[in-house]
Formats: C-alpha cells, sequence, structure tokens
C-alpha cells in the first residue's frame, strides 16, 4: 500500500512546476516570443483542472488532499490553491508540436524559484496528465513515476464552472 504524500510534498512540487507556455523571461533577458500554435494550446488548457491522480516516485495522495486542491491556468501562468486559498505558482513553457508534448516550469517563489523542472503533459478530452522530472532532473519519457525516479505524474480532470445565479428580473 502507498503512503499518503504530506501536503508539503504537494507545495513543494506545485512550486517547482504545474501544472495546466511562454517561460518567464530572467530578470535581464526579453520576453520570447509565443507561436501561435503554442497560444491556441494555452487556450486549451486554460481554466481550473481538479487532480484525480497526484504520485511522487511511487507514493499517490490522498484522495481527501486531492479533493481540496485545484490547479487554475490563466495564460502561461499556472497556481494552485488549497480550499480556496492559493498556495503556489509557476510560469510554463509548452512545446505542443513534439510527439510527447513538453511543458518547462518555473516556479516564483520557494526553494525552487527561477529553477527549469521539465516534464511532458498530454491530453485527452478533459483529462490533463503530466509528469515533471525531479528539480534538476531530466524530461521523462513516458507518463510513470515510480519509487526512486524522482517524478510526479499528475492527472486532472476539468472542472466544470459553477453555474450563474438567476438573474432578478
Amino acid at each position: 500500500m502507498a503512503m499518503p504524500i504530506p501536503l508539503a510534498q504537494i507545495a513543494l512540487f506545485a512550486a517547482a512546476f504545474l501544472v495546466s507556455a511562454g517561460l518567464a523571461p530572467a530578470q535581464d533577458q526579453p520576453p520570447k516570443a509565443v507561436s501561435a500554435e503554442v497560444k491556441e494550446e494555452l487556450k486549451t488548457l486554460e481554466g481550473t483542472w481538479e487532480p484525480t491522480r497526484y504520485t511522487t516516485g511511487g507514493q499517490s495522495t490522498a484522495a481527501e488532499i486531492l479533493a481540496e486542491i485545484r490547479r487554475v491556468a490563466e495564460g502561461d501562468f499556472v497556481y494552485w490553491t488549497r480550499k480556496g486559498k492559493r498556495f503556489a505558482g509557476t510560469h510554463v513553457t509548452l512545446d505542443p508540436s513534439r510527439k510527447l508534448k513538453t511543458i518547462d516550469v518555473v516556479a516564483d517563489g520557494g526553494k525552487f524559484r527561477d529553477k527549469v523542472v521539465q516534464g511532458i503533459y498530454k491530453l485527452d478530452g478533459d483529462e490533463l496528465t503530466i509528469c515533471m522530472a525531479a528539480p534538476d532532473g531530466t524530461r521523462p519519457d513516458s507518463f510513470e513515476a515510480e519509487a526512486g525516479d524522482g517524478r510526479t505524474l499528475m492527472v486532472f480532470r476539468k472542472a466544470t464552472p459553477e453555474p450563474e445565479a438567476p438573474k432578478k428580473p
């Protein structure tokens, strides 16, 4: 039986990447141009995503914790919330033209601030799967996170928007 992953570890990995294009420029570099293909992919990945699976090095996070977490993508920025409160954010760069689509993330704070973490992703309908290397690790070549490999595998489903309250006549 896999041991549950504590929230602190989720926050560490979330801050090191996530989830849901256009790498945040270093302080002294101009922003990189973003292709039309990447802009379209960003639009596809925008919105709120609910985690259904989160595995790091073979250990799974408990469903009760996953139910409290959301991944919110807005353009090239992703932030994470737990119980509605933000706890981490990342800038992402995508390359949807590769056979295994790539995602690189740079945390906006914490231990791995400004460090590029490499990963891969796939979108199948309303299911987004992301596999990230450990910081300083090499890009994954499969969607697996086994014991000792330092990888994180995340599976999300697109959250359905809250219905708007009816307007008074």
